[in-house]
């Protein structure tokens, strides 16, 4: 069960990720790059200072949705929180930053989908084939999950893994050591909007369940689609996990999807609750 109250605040606890007693940080457990996508800059006060800001949209009662300052919605939706070391927060900043660089360069400020990205192998649907470094694209994938399973925000409470498989992907991040593909198989999808990348935009992660049985980490950030097969899945018959997931040799499949009409699902949502 997830929690909307923050943890207290400790100079000294427990690391989530090593077990170690040290001063704690105040963790992102989105990457703060996806956050820097969706927001703005606005003058406030008698000053006109700038101050960041986003806006949150919600078809859940409980939460009111409109324009909220950056550590407003932070706190109150779990988005940050005292969870890792020092020395783990640089492990995950490592990640982080060859993630970014790779899908949206290296320019500061927001982020913008690098929109070329890979090599084009069909239009019709629109595929192409990146190449990454295996290594540290999957532990970044991997500390997603991680991290929104542990998280006491409510905003990551459709991630709950049992302790098992939480130990088991704290284990694989400790040891920096992301197995072969077929080991939590993760792959991505390059959403598109009427021509634009999507990087403004955020959904609540989930874990869903195909027809199968199988369990799927879906999280949509930055423009992306980022999804990893739980433990004990299996692909569609007749389909091989390298065809739509990332393969030991870094080489990842990436299709490119309109995402329109999945949109429309949650504007319509959005308008049953306001009217």
């Amino acid at each position: 069960m997830k929690f909307t109250s923050q943890p207290p605040i400790r100079t000294t606890a427990l690391c989530r990720l090593c077990g170690r007693e040290e001063p704690l940080r105040h963790s992102h457990i989105v990457p703060d790059f996806f956050l820097e996508g969706v927001e703005d800059e606005i003058p406030k006060g008698p000053t006109g200072g700038l101050q960041r800001t986003h806006i949150l949209l919600s078809a859940r009662a409980e939460i009111k949705s409109g324009r909220k300052q950056r550590g407003q919605y932070e706190k109150s939706l779990g988005i940050k929180e005292y969870l890792l070391c020092g020395d783990c927060e640089e492990q995950f900043g490592r990640y982080e930053g060859y993630a970014r660089a790779l899908l949206y360069g290296t320019a500061p400020g927001r982020i913008r989908k690098r929109m070329g990205l890979g090599t084009p192998v069909s239009f019709e649907p629109a595929r192409s084939e990146l190449r990454v470094d295996y290594v540290l694209m999957k532990l970044f994938v991997l500390s997603l999950l991680w991290r929104a399973s542990v998280a006491a925000g409510e905003f990551f409470r459709r991630v709950v893994l049992d302790a098992d498989e939480e130990n088991i992907l704290a284990a694989t991040l400790r040891t920096e050591a992301p197995g072969s593909g077929e080991f939590y198989p993760f792959g991505m999808t390059d959403l598109r909007y009427l021509g634009s990348g999507m990087e403004d935009f955020i959904e609540e992660p989930e874990i869903v369940v195909d027809p199968g049985g199988t369990r799927i980490f879906q999280f949509l950030a930055g423009g992306f689609v980022f999804f990893i097969f739980l433990q004990g899945a299996t692909p569609p018959v007749g389909i091989a996990f390298a065809d739509f997931c990332v393969s030991a040799a870094g080489l990842l499949p990436l299709s490119r999807v309109d995402y329109t009409g999945r949109l429309a699902k949650t504007t319509n949502a959005l308008d049953v609750k306001f009217q």
